[in-house]
């Protein structure tokens, strides 16, 4: 009998320790999984870029993957991706806030910049939303892939919810931004029209010249050509009318497909009819004669028969 007491004795205190030894487990685990999410915010917001399995904000993943290891193999999972994140920059949020969608905005504008397209990815992933434009940030990612003229950076920001149509207060046109650069992207600057970018639209919040305007004037028939496909007005303009910059250049085919679309040719300065110099007077002056001959035909004047109709 006092054999058996010992024994049942002993058999209890084996349990008391086994059910002492898990609960500390489940309180390692739950650490391991906490410092899991931990390591990858730092690797999301000071832009490291790690991917693969080792890198996951998923704490119900990492608590239960904690129960199948040793406390050695935790505690070296965990210090070796310190050991990779000690190798990061670390970023300065000030001004942020402790908004994690805020946070997780000015991040995928830095990545944009960098043009590092798989750390874009990786924000997306954690949460970034491109349909949102914050007030504070200055530039969207759009702008940025469209100023770097990154094509395959712009369709995964569209792909997510970026719109080309929208611009933060102080942006010009993503189209102008295109169509000033030395060697336009057609393909880009189709996407961006396809994706509604409204060629209508000169900038937020400052003055800047229409697209149509910017593409004459840099003679670009191709850039002018899609701008009308997708409804520009051949109109609209803030310092001179587009078919005036057609004109100068002597860019007959500019100047025609610009008449056939609607431009006005006696369309002066601050958008009035028969105010300044017009059309013809450029013509006359820089053109020839199929390019005069094309204004006439269309019921061009010239500023001295815009004052005798007055």
């Amino acid at each position: 009998m006092p054999i058996n007491q010992n024994f049942s004795a002993q058999l209890m205190g084996t349990l008391l320790l086994a059910g002492f030894a898990g609960k500390t487990y489940a309180v390692e685990c739950t650490d391991y999984a906490k410092r899991s999410v931990a390591q990858q915010e730092q690797n999301v917001f000071n832009l490291c870029g790690f991917r693969g399995s080792n890198w996951s904000n998923d704490f119900q993943r990492w608590n239960r993957e904690c129960q199948s290891m040793s406390s050695k193999d935790v505690q070296s999972r965990l210090t070796m991706r310190d050991r990779f994140l000690s190798n990061c920059p670390t970023l300065n949020y000030a001004g942020v806030g402790r908004n994690r969608q805020n946070k997780l905005s000015l991040a995928l504008l830095r990545a944009t910049e960098k043009q590092d397209i798989r750390l874009v990815e990786t924000l997306i992933k954690e949460g970034a939303n491109l349909a949102v434009q914050p007030p504070w940030l200055l530039s969207s990612p759009l702008y940025i892939a469209t100023i770097k003229n990154d094509l395959k950076l712009a369709r995964l920001l569209v792909k997510h919810g970026a719109k080309p149509y929208f611009l933060a207060k102080g942006e010009e046109s993503l189209l102008s931004l295109l169509i000033k650069q030395k060697d336009t992207n057609y393909a880009f600057l189709e996407f961006l029209l396809q994706n509604k970018a409204n060629p209508n639209v000169a900038a937020n919040g400052k003055e800047a010249e229409f697209p149509i305007a910017i593409a004459a004037m840099m003679g670009d028939f191709r850039a002018v050509s899609l701008l009308l496909a997708y409804k520009a007005d051949p109109n609209r303009y803030i310092g001179r009318p587009a078919i005036q910059m057609a004109v100068e250049q002597d860019h007959y085919p500019i100047v025609r497909i610009l008449i056939k679309n609607g431009a006005n040719p006696n369309l002066g300065m601050d958008g009035k009819v028969c105010f300044g110099t017009m059309a013809l007077d450029l013509a006359f002056r820089n053109a020839r004669d199929r390019v005069i001959d094309l204004l006439l035909d269309n019921h061009a004047l010239s500023s001295r028969e815009c004052k005798a109709q007055k």
